[in-house]
């Protein structure tokens, strides 16, 4: 076995343990960090903050990813959306 940890570390990211900044989850959502602070004023979105409660806001990849398939239209019409 070797000692080598670059070997050992999985080559695709695992999304529970994938962290965003607030930067990268507007990126992500492709929408402005203005409207991200509104979802997180809101409650809207799931957040985590780093550093107690005025801290820095972190989003967790696999929790975000499960908040817009429960919020997203599917095509059997599930969701949360207006019907088209």
């Amino acid at each position: 076995m070797t000692d080598d940890w670059r070997i050992l570390m999985p080559a695709t990211p695992d999304p529970e343990h994938t962290w965003l900044t607030l930067g990268e989850l507007a990126q992500f959502l492709n929408i402005t960090e203005r409207h991200v602070r509104r979802l997180v004023s809101e409650r809207r979105i799931p957040v985590t903050r780093v550093g107690g409660a005025r801290g820095r806001l972190r989003f967790n990849q696999a929790r975000i990813q499960a908040w817009l398939d429960l919020h997203s239209d599917t095509p059997d019409g599930g969701g949360r959306g207006r019907a088209a």
